[in-house]
């Protein structure tokens, strides 16, 4: 989890949001991600989102990343 999280930090600096954001999907996605990393991680892909002129996505990720952490507010 801690690689794929700093991939996916790495690649967004570079400018490669596409990649950054599927990454951090993932990450967000799983029930098993720790809250405080994830909060930041939605961050970061809201940035991605963003970028991509894809915001319209985030709704969805949302509802997603509260499926997945139903549990963990």
């Amino acid at each position: 989890e801690q690689d794929m999280r700093a991939s996916a930090r790495k690649q967004h600096a570079e400018g490669n949001h596409a990649a950054a954001f599927e990454t951090l999907k993932k990450l967000i996605t799983n029930p098993q991600s720790a809250a405080e990393p994830t909060v930041d991680d939605l961050h970061i892909a809201w940035q991605c989102l963003q970028q991509l002129g894809r915001i319209d996505e985030l709704d969805d990720l949302l509802a997603e990343a509260v499926k997945a952490h139903a549990q963990d507010w």
